[in-house]
């Protein structure tokens, strides 16, 4: 009890989403739980809050009564001007969490991939190889290492972004630099590379990755463990793969590459963020890199992200009451992380992963002091797509109906199954009494294909209406409507 009688700012603010009151729908936090944090015992927890029962405007007033706390929205390099014109489709999420309403901040992914020729391969979300404005899309050329120089490749395969180059002013150019040019040319946007500030504390992210792999040798499923760190490998060429990873407990073969110790292995992946972070010097140490990089899976990035206090991103951070019995990572993820409950629930809460990640924190925790136990508050971006836009305000008054009736029809304490029932049966309707009157723009926002490039009459700018009903709703509630939303208007084609 003495613990929580502190009255640190950790706790308070998971007492503030209702994790101490057990009444919200989510595992409750309790006294031993705290100790379990405060002795290192427990390195890691976690909460989904689509699945929550809290209201959407109690999280919102939380997010915005903090000064310090900023939580990352993890986005991709590539297009973000159409995001930042609303006019992005299901995308426009990240302007109003980061640009409208100060709820977020754009932490921006640089390891994707560049989409296919035919936009069905790589990252077809925010293409990266190409400009897009727009319904129009301008396909750049790209060049990647071929062992001597750089050429220009086919687009019928993808290529891992921080290692591609295109032809800017008669020279070649990273595409990430291209990229961050033009969206820090949108001031609207607070952007900060996620490379960046692993960059910036590369010489403990070294030693962690150590021990990460160091750990993993001694597992009784030692590959499955590596691959757990390690999810792929990268070809200076561009091309991605996932990789066999093999050591006798000092060399390594990841892949098709040898690295004679695990400092070669570590110092390798540091090379993507040194391409992200400087293009320039990794134009000019490639004849020298291995022929193949290892890329870290998504799990250690998302615990190392939280471990370097990215939603504190003023730096503020007073350890002993910000981050201490455990660090409160509030995080908001796309569909892909935290989809909408319960009907696509995102990668993050697969059992493999968490799996994967406790495994992680626990021996980050436990090898270094300046770890803190991570808690972990994934937030569903997907709920803003709820929200029509100031240029189809023929569907703000229609929406406010539909989640009007969610609120005065529906339980949002009921059962799972019992709720998603109701509120698919609702959303049906809906949508069978005003799919004439909807504008294309929102239906098509709930196409199964989402991206920055939508073939729909686009508006020039527009920003996100609210409908009155939307935070009295629980986040539960409003997660379910837009995977009724979903279903049911991709059903009816």
């Amino acid at each position: 009890m003495s613990v929580i009688n502190e009255q640190k700012k950790s706790l308070k603010l998971l007492e503030s989403i209702g994790l101490f009151s057990g009444e919200f729908g989510l595992p409750k936090l309790n006294t031993e739980r705290i100790e379990e944090f405060a002795t290192r015992v427990r390195s890691f927890d976690w909460v989904h809050m689509g699945k929550s029962s809290l209201n959407t405007g109690a999280l919102i007033s939380v997010l915005e009564s903090d000064s310090d706390l900023l939580p990352p929205r993890s986005g991709h390099i590539g297009n973000w001007s159409d995001i930042a014109h609303g006019r992005a489709g299901m995308i426009d999420y990240n302007k109003a969490i980061c640009a409208e309403k100060n709820l977020g901040y754009a932490l921006i992914y640089s390891f994707n991939q560049t989409e296919t020729d035919d936009v069905v391969n790589g990252d077809w979300i925010y293409l990266p190889g190409s400009i897009v404005e727009g319904s129009n899309r301008q396909k750049l050329p790209l060049y990647t290492w071929n062992g001597s120089e750089f050429t220009e490749r086919d687009r019928n395969r993808s290529y891992f972004t921080p290692f591609v180059f295109t032809e800017s002013n008669n020279s070649l150019e990273s595409l990430v630099t291209l990229h961050w040019k033009r969206m820090s040319n949108l001031k609207q946007f607070n952007f900060k590379l996620e490379a960046s500030v692993v960059w910036e504390n590369r010489e403990i992210f070294q030693e962690m990755i150590k021990r990460l792999i160091i750990e993993a040798q001694s597992a009784s499923n030692k590959e499955r463990a590596l691959s757990d760190i390690i999810s792929h490998v990268a070809c200076l060429d561009g091309q991605v793969s996932r990789c066999n990873i093999i050591s006798d407990g000092t060399s390594y073969k990841i892949g098709g590459t040898y690295f004679k110790d695990i400092n070669e292995v570590v110092n390798a992946m540091l090379i993507p963020f040194l391409a992200t972070v400087e293009p320039l010097e990794f134009a000019d140490r490639i004849p020298y890199l291995p022929d193949e990089v290892p890329v870290m899976s998504n799990n250690v990035v998302s615990i190392i992200s939280a471990i370097f206090n990215t939603h504190y991103p003023s730096g503020n951070v007073i350890r002993a009451t910000m981050t201490q019995p455990c660090n409160p990572h509030f995080h908001w993820g796309a569909l892909g992380m935290a989809g909408y409950p319960p009907l696509k629930t995102g990668y993050f809460s697969e059992k493999s992963s968490i799996k994967s990640t406790k495994k992680i924190c626990n021996t980050l925790v436990n090898s270094f002091m300046s770890v803190d136990p991570i808690y972990f508050v994934l937030m569903p971006a997907s709920i803003f797509t709820i929200c029509p836009t100031t240029e189809h305000k023929h569907d703000v008054d229609l929406v406010e109906d539909m989640l009007k009736t969610v609120l005065t029809k529906t339980d949002c304490h009921a059962e799972t199954d019992i709720l998603m029932n109701q509120i698919s049966s609702i959303v049906s309707t809906w949508i069978e009494t005003n799919q004439k009157y909807l504008s294309e723009y929102y239906m098509n926002r709930f196409s199964a294909r989402r991206s920055v490039l939508n073939k729909v009459t686009l508006p020039t700018f527009s920003e996100t209406v609210e409908p009155p009903s939307f935070r009295r709703l629980s986040l539960r509630q409003n997660s379910m409507v837009v995977g009724a939303l979903i279903e049911s208007l991709n059903e009816r084609g």
